[in-house]
């Protein structure tokens, strides 16, 4: 190995020893590396060091910084003639865009990899970015579908050795989009199974970030003294690491976490916390949903005007990202139309928020026209979410109908609700579902009483 040889692996072995833990040592030799390339006149790894900055960069929560060495590399790469190193410089671009809030450009960019992957291990990393980048920007069913494609191409694999961190990795998100979607139990398993993962192969930044979302999804299974364990040490972990847009995340879960139990005040707290240090990180769609947190504790804490002004900047925060799914889960609390955020929310998937829509519009109605409008949209629904419309039916066709008739029907509202709250698999939603549908009690009680 020649001189100058020696010296770039020299520089390179320094950046892996302190990538995971030292962002300063990493950056430092990230920057030599370039200096060098640049005086031995060698462009392939002038480009390379570009890369290893914009990763240093992106992991310190410099988005802006990160995005013009991405920029640099992808160009440097192509003019050199090095597809397959352009091409990790895309994904690393592509995930910054989304970080940014910028879904035109990340709609824009997955066009262009998926057409440069061509061989099928660089089309599984690719989907795999896609699919973070348009989780990013709020398509969590889109996002599913990348994670799984990424899946099903690693399988195919004959040495699987090989690729048992992509495996890893494709596991880990499609394990998050599966809890967010309402899938608990398999997406505890791909959790842990992406986390024993990444402890054994000693990837520490990776294995907090698994942890992170074990214990959110830990959650909303109702598990929740394991999950305040995962995430305490998933945030000191990422802090320890110098990963602060990360370490903001799991303050903005904790945030999330403490509202479904009916922890207001400290939602509250914690979800400015998490605004904050996102704002300053430039972290846009994620700083938007910590924000429409925020609000949603000042709805439970009966604040409904600052509630409304707060779920506003979150909805313009979504908006400045593409997330359309995001801005209509703000309009709940700024009094927008609900019909089209019910459309917007159920054509991607986010099924439960939805029904929580049409439920606005038909309380905007009669009693009588309300009725109706649920029994006639409940059929877009899968039969396993009409069961949550079907106490709310039975409520307002009560509302129309003779005393007696009335009572019947209340009661079999009750009986619905009850239904309900047994079927649903976790602790919290079990509360949420109670909480959303006192009024069926209380109306039953008036009538009992008035009888």
């Amino acid at each position: 190995m020649s001189g100058a040889a020696n010296e770039f692996a020299e520089l390179l072995a320094e950046y892996r020893r302190h990538a995971s833990s030292d962002r300063v040592g990493a950056r430092r030799a990230a920057r030599r590396y370039r200096a060098l390339a640049r005086r031995r006149g060698d462009a392939v790894r002038d480009a390379e060091g570009a890369l290893l900055l914009a990763e240093v960069e992106a992991g310190a929560g410099r988005l802006r910084v990160a995005l013009e060495r991405f920029e640099e590399a992808v160009g440097g790469f192509e003019r050199a003639g090095d597809a397959r190193r352009a091409l990790a410089a895309r994904i690393g671009r592509v995930q910054t865009l989304a970080a940014l809030g910028d879904g035109g450009a990340v709609r824009r960019e997955i066009r262009s990899l998926r057409a440069a992957a061509t061989e099928p291990v660089t089309r599984a990393y690719a989907e795999i970015a896609i699919g973070t980048a348009l989780a990013t920007v709020g398509e969590e069913v889109a996002s599913a579908e990348c994670y799984e494609t990424a899946l099903a191409i690693l399988g195919r694999r004959k040495r699987p050795e090989s690729i048992a961190g992509a495996r890893a990795t494709a596991r880990l998100n499609l394990g998050v989009r599966r809890a967010r979607l309402g899938r608990l139990a398999v997406a505890r398993a791909d959790l842990t199974g992406a986390l024993e993962h990444f402890e054994n192969a000693g990837m520490r930044t990776m294995a907090a970030i698994a942890r992170h979302d074990r214990g959110w999804t830990l959650g909303l299974m109702g598990r929740l003294v394991e999950a305040y364990e995962d995430l305490r040490a998933a945030r000191k972990d990422l802090e320890e690491l110098g990963d602060r847009r990360r370490a903001a995340l799991v303050t903005l879960d904790e945030a999330e976490l403490a509202l479904r139990l009916g922890q207001a005040e400290e939602a509250k707290l914690r979800a400015r916390e998490a605004a904050r240090r996102l704002i300053r990180l430039d972290a846009v769609p994620d700083a938007a949903r910590s924000r429409l947190i925020e609000a949603r504790a000042y709805d439970a804490l009966g604040r409904n005007r600052q509630a409304a002004a707060i779920a506003q900047r979150a909805k313009e925060g979504f908006e400045a990202a593409g997330d359309a799914a995001g801005a209509a889960l703000a309009d709940a609390w700024t009094g927008a139309d609900p019909a089209k955020s019910e459309r917007i929310l159920r054509d991607r998937g986010h099924l439960l928020a939805a029904l929580e829509m049409l439920v606005l519009r038909a309380r905007s109605l009669s009693p009588g026209r309300g009725a109706a409008l649920l029994r006639r949209e409940a059929k877009r629904y899968p039969a396993l979410f009409r069961r949550w419309l079907r106490p709310e039916i039975l409520r307002l066709e009560a509302s129309g109908a003779e005393p007696a008739e009335a009572i019947r029907a209340l009661r079999r509202a009750v009986e619905a609700t009850e239904d309900l709250r047994m079927r649903a698999p976790t602790g919290s939603l079990r509360a949420s579902v109670l909480a959303s549908r006192l009024s069926v009690y209380h109306e039953l009680a008036r009538a009992l009483l008035a009888r």
